[in-house]
């Protein structure tokens, strides 16, 4: 908020399944998540009404997806699976290895012996593992990138309000961590096709404080 801000994205589907409720009542600008996005878009691609969901312990423990796609079709069928060994893969950058292809065949089996036509992948890493992932439930199968379906909510949104930017220069980033820059560095590389600079921890001591003054 201090750089002015004008939305904020969850960009985690975890963060997003336990906290937009509190962020939304917190701040004063458009927060957007990745659960409501990707559901949507789940049931746009979905003929048979048996979607799949795959994310990480605590966003299939809370039901998230299920509640939120039932929430707007109650006649849709939803059957989640976490596949917590997903995130250390994809930040290993191991895409095609052949541990990630027989733990994919595990988790995936279930999902595919329900019959699902859509499978959404509820983690923002997952989509770094996106080709085993087809390969492995086959290709009548379409996935859905949560964070895909949120930056179109993003543009949705902003558009709606007039805050669009409408210049076509390309933007600049900043980048702060709570964890080791250069890990973040990597990983962030990896994901986004190019190499990042410019990253700053940000102390958790002043992160506590900023939360005990905006109570």
């Amino acid at each position: 908020m201090e750089f002015g801000v004008k939305a904020i994205v969850v960009a985690c589907n975890t963060a997003s399944s336990v906290a937009m409720e509190s962020l939304r009542e917190k701040f004063d600008i458009p927060v957007i998540g990745m659960i409501e996005p990707g559901a949507k878009y789940g049931l746009g691609y979905t003929s048979t009404n048996k979607i799949g969901v795959i994310g990480t312990r605590s966003t299939i423990g809370n039901n998230a997806y299920s509640k939120k796609i039932k929430e707007i079709n109650p006649e849709v069928e939803v059957f989640e699976k976490a596949c917590p060994l997903f995130v250390p893969f994809a930040e290993e950058g191991w895409i095609d290895h052949p541990a990630t292809i027989a733990v994919a065949e595990e988790y995936l089996e279930p999902l595919k012996n329900a019959g699902i036509d859509t499978l959404i992948l509820g983690c923002t890493h997952y989509p770094i593992l996106r080709e085993v992932i087809q390969n492995v439930v086959g290709s009548k199968i379409k996935l859905v990138d949560s964070g895909i379906a949120a930056s179109y909510s993003v543009v949705k949104e902003l558009t709606e309000k007039d805050l669009l930017n409408s210049s076509s220069s390309p933007g600049t980033q900043l980048y702060y961590v709570s964890d080791v820059p250069t890990t973040f560095q990597f990983v962030a590389s990896l994901f986004l096709g190019k190499e990042i600079y410019n990253v700053k921890k940000v102390e958790t001591d002043y992160i506590s404080s900023l939360f005990s003054i905006n109570k």
